[in-house]
């Protein structure tokens, strides 16, 4: 990264906010620290006036972590704020998410994954062109009523695409009663509503790490109930 970001690092735990600026050390040619404080309220005023544009912001409880995510975002709000935390619960990591985080890192902070994490935040300050690519093919499986057998063709379908080096992505657009994962027997972590919530901080890796993957077990024509 060669552009100059400025950052801020905000975590109730001194050994953890030391960790972070010692970790951001090697990157002293790219990055300015323009705080590492306890508290949000002890840097509010100073954080709007700066406007950094990476928050590290350290979360012991998740309510609070949500309230100070959208006091940041409400003041800054070109601001990348990068939640760190040791929750593991997948509802506490979507809530801050959904707050306005856009990376969220698991206590110990490992330094690979806060370079990643880095990164990714570079590609929302500087958002560079993408290369074309070939374009994909959308295929509406569709019965105006129920018990017609839509879901069964669309997953054996989805699955003899899948065969070869195609990459197939199978969404259930029924918000309703949709069974999907009953047929596939998974248990996703995430929903479309998890993606529509962050619709502007969606990206592909963002789209990929909600999507659950999995592989079909069996031929196609036994990749149903």
């Amino acid at each position: 990264m060669t552009t100059q970001y400025s950052i801020v690092v905000i975590d109730p735990d001194k050994a953890a906010r030391e960790s972070i600026v010692s970790t951001l050390r090697p990157y002293a040619g790219s990055i300015t620290l323009a705080g590492s404080v306890e508290h949000f309220t002890n840097t509010a005023s100073s954080t709007q006036r700066q406007a950094p544009n990476v928050v590290f912001l350290g979360v012991d409880d998740v309510r609070q972590g949500v309230l100070d995510i959208q006091s940041i975002t409400e003041q800054c709000p070109r601001v990348s704020i990068i939640a760190c935390s040791s929750e593991k619960n997948v509802e506490g990591f979507l809530a801050l998410m959904r707050a306005g985080a856009v990376e969220y890192l698991l206590r110990p902070i490992n330094h690979d994954e806060l370079r990643k994490s880095l990164q990714k935040a570079g590609r929302f300050l500087n958002p560079v062109p993408v290369e074309e690519t070939p374009a994909g093919e959308i295929i509406a499986v569709y019965n105006p009523i129920g018990g017609m057998g839509t879901t069964t063709v669309a997953v054996n379908l989805a699955a003899a695409l899948a065969e070869g080096d195609t990459k197939v992505a199978l969404v259930d657009l029924n918000l309703e009663a949709g069974d999907i994962s009953t047929f596939l027997n998974v248990n996703p972590a995430y929903t479309l509503s998890s993606v529509t919530s962050n619709i502007d901080r969606l990206d592909a890796n963002f789209l990929m790490s909600s999507m659950w993957t999995t592989r079909c077990p069996s031929p196609p024509s036994r990749c149903s109930t």
